[in-house]
């Protein structure tokens, strides 16, 4: 380290950097969606679920989003545009995408049965992830500042992981 640069100090975000500096008081409209794994099961807000290999094959997955109750939170300038949610699976060993969907955001409706066949196909490793995005559904070019304007810019998302674990290296390097 040379001395011109001992004395600046380095700075992390602990959030996604984003340019819709209008969006701030919404990104958290998908906190409180949950993940149901199967229908004897309530559904849990956590991010992670363990689920043992063996109990794969049961799986019933749906996705309780309680975005009615949130749709308020929605700035004005939102309500002009058209918004779907988005439901992606995937597994990053091998990486892949496997479960995709698409859906209009519609007031009356808070769950979403995701396809299990397609859930119980993703993890390759003994883990999968399943991230839901609240989007834009079409381009909107007279979108104010700070707002997105591009299809499929997204204004909330959470993640959800179910497997195992993650392993923890013995001797991190």
């Amino acid at each position: 380290m040379s001395d011109a640069n001992a004395g600046e100090r380095v700075r992390s975000e602990p959030r996604t950097i984003r340019p819709f500096f209008k969006l701030g008081t919404i990104e958290g409209l998908l906190d409180d969606a949950a993940l149901g794994l199967s229908p004897h099961e309530p559904p849990q807000k956590e991010r992670f679920l363990e689920r043992p290999p063996a109990g794969w094959s049961d799986l019933e997955p749906r996705i309780a989003t309680k975005l009615s109750a949130e749709r308020e939170k929605l700035p004005q300038a939102l309500a002009r545009a058209e918004l779907e949610l988005t439901v992606v699976g995937f597994s990053r060993v091998p990486k892949h995408n496997r479960l995709s969907c698409r859906l209009p955001l519609r007031e009356d409706e808070d769950d979403i049965e995701l396809d299990a066949d397609a859930v119980r196909a993703l993890p390759a490793s003994g883990r999968a992830e399943i991230r839901l995005a609240l989007c834009l559904a079409a381009d909107w070019p007279d979108a104010d500042r700070g707002l997105p304007h591009r299809k499929g810019q997204w204004i909330s998302s959470k993640t959800f992981a179910i497997g195992r674990p993650p392993e923890r290296d013995l001797f991190p390097l």
